[in-house]
Order: structure tokens, then C-alpha cells, then sequence
């Protein structure tokens, strides 16, 4: 089945050790699909570079004390958590003139429960079991029932309101079709869904469109003014602020 298909991609994922799946999931690009939206210069020159062994080496010393599923909240803990999730929050709520305070980060929390036996983390189908029963006189069944709820940036939405606009401006423009990283056909084709779910195409086009505005803005730069200080925050990218 191809691999547009969300069917297709679990059965692609079923051939995958615990880690890969993992890694898979959480990319909205994962190698296979990295391959294809790349030029074939760049592509080659990333030919022995493997995106996923820095996590895979987190997870595989992890493993050999907590074994395969519990060693995941360590690869996300090292990986996802620091890189990714806190740093948005952190970033997001200075920009607002927040303090932002996450007590189940406290490192006492988090050794204690690093010890607990893991089926106090998973029971059955039941994340985070533990927590759901320290909550349990506290909150009604509606609540402790609920699935998780993450905090992601409603991309789809946005895309149906100008972002998509934005995107096709930016990632067909003349200066990343010059830059030589993306294949431009595979860009075509990443704007167009694909057949894709509409969450996972705004997510691979987001991810797309971040990546050149990166590079427009850092790259593109004289070289002069990168090493000036800044007083205050850099300037929105103009493409970012006419959709604004």
C-alpha cells in the first residue's frame, strides 16, 4: 500500500523495531519521505548521514536497564521534551512576560517516578495511570476519562486562512527553488496533500516553509549584520507579516 495512506504507513511501521516506530511517528518526515522532497545533489550529499542515530543511541542505553516501551520516556525526555516542547513554552510565555512553573518537572517528581515500575505509568491502555488515580478524589470521571489533549498550533485551520498562500509564495519563489535543497516537483507535490491526512500535509508544509524562511533570514543576510547584537527581537520576516 502506498505510503500515503495511513494504513500503508502502519503496516511500514510494523516492520520497525520499538525506537523506529517511535521516531516515525513523531516525524513529519521520516527518511523515506525526506529522500523524495529533497534535490538529488543534496540528497547525495546526505547519503551516510542517518537523521535518527543520535535518538536511537539515547533509546538503546536507556533500554538495557528499563527495557524497550519504558526506555521511550527517556528518548522523549532527552529529545522532545528539551528540544522541542519546553522550549516553546519557555520562549512563548517570555514574550508575554510569563513565569511559567511545570511542578511535575521537579526534579524530586521526576526521580520518584522514574523508579515506579512501569506498569504504573501504562496500564493496558490507560496512560498515565498513576497520576489518573493521585487525581482521582479531585477531579469528575468526565475529566480523568478524557483523552490526552496536546497544546499544537491548529496548522490545518491555518492553511484554509492565507497560511497556505503564504507557503506556496514562499516555497516556489525563485530564491528556494535556487537554493538547491528541495527537489521542486516534490514541493509541488508536498503543496498539493498528496491524498495526506490534512493535519500531517500542514505539519510537512509548515515544516517546508520554516525551513526557508530560516534560511532567508540567516542565510541570506549579509554577513555583516550577523554579527552585530540586536537590541530587542529580530524583525518578523516580511512574508510572515503580510499575512499577519
Amino acid at each position: 500500500m502506498p505510503f500515503d495512506d495511513a494504513l500503508g504507513r502502519k503496516l511500514h511501521r510494523a516492520g520497525l523495531d520499538v525506537a523506529d516506530r517511535h521516531l516515525e511517528a513523531m516525524s513529519h518526515f521520516p527518511p523515506r519521505l525526506l529522500r523524495e522532497v529533497l534535490s538529488p545533489a543534496f540528497r547525495e550529499s546526505l547519503r551516510r548521514h542517518d537523521p535518527y542515530a543520535a535518538a536511537r543511541a539515547i533509546h538503546r542505553s536507556a533500554r538495557r536497564g528499563a527495557g524497550e516501551i519504558p526506555a521511550l520516556l527517556n528518548l522523549d525526555a532527552c529529545t522532545y521534551m528539551t528540544d522541542d516542547v519546553l522550549v516553546k513554552v519557555d520562549r512563548t510565555s517570555m514574550m508575554n512576560s510569563l513565569e511559567v512553573r511545570a511542578p511535575l518537572l521537579d526534579h524530586v517528581v521526576l526521580e520518584y517516578v522514574a523508579r515506579l515500575p512501569f506498569e504504573y505509568k501504562l496500564r493496558g491502555e490507560i496512560s498515565k495511570w498513576v497520576l489518573r488515580e493521585v487525581a482521582r478524589p479531585l477531579l469528575p470521571p468526565s475529566i480523568l476519562q478524557r483523552g490526552k489533549q496536546g497544546f499544537g498550533v491548529p496548522l490545518a485551520r491555518w492553511f484554509g486562512a492565507g497560511f497556505g498562500a503564504l507557503a506556496r509564495e514562499v516555497l516556489l519563489d525563485r530564491r528556494c527553488r535556487e537554493r538547491g535543497w528541495l527537489d521542486p516537483v516534490a514541493v509541488e507535490r508536498v503543496l498539493g496533500g498528496r491524498g495526506l491526512p490534512a493535519d500531517l500535509h500542514a505539519k510537512q508544509v509548515f515544516t517546508l516553509l520554516c525551513l526557508e524562511l530560516w534560511a532567508q533570514t540567516w542565510l541570506d543576510r549579509p554577513r555583516a549584520s550577523l554579527v552585530q547584537p540586536t537590541d530587542g527581537p529580530l524583525a518578523i520576516h516580511p512574508a510572515v507579516t503580510a499575512v499577519a
